[in-house]
């Protein structure tokens, strides 16, 4: 059989040469925390970096920069930053 033409060969009913390339299947009960997590966090909440990131989405890099420079951050006790949300949302008002 002759490589360049074996297409040829092959009916085209042939279901061992029809691959499926759908999207992943969405985890229904994530979808529902993120969109309950988005709709109910108050500007008091305190979210660490990557929760921002997740929040408000992005790349994970240029959102990090943009709160190390736009956001007042916090203390955490345990050394770590965190940042409160309403800062947060009110930073992207500022920047808009």
């Amino acid at each position: 059989m002759n490589d360049d033409n074996f297409l040829i060969d092959q009916p085209l009913s042939d279901p061992a040469g029809i691959q499926s390339f759908g999207w992943p299947a969405a985890d229904p009960i994530r979808s529902v925390a993120d969109a309950l997590m988005r709709t109910t966090v108050s500007a008091d909440a305190v979210l660490t970096p990557a929760d921002v990131v997740h929040m408000i989405g992005g790349r994970e890099g240029v959102v990090r920069n943009w709160l190390r420079e736009a956001v007042p951050s916090l203390r955490h006790p345990s050394g770590r930053t965190v940042y409160r949300w309403g800062d947060v949302l009110d930073a992207m008002k500022r920047a808009a």
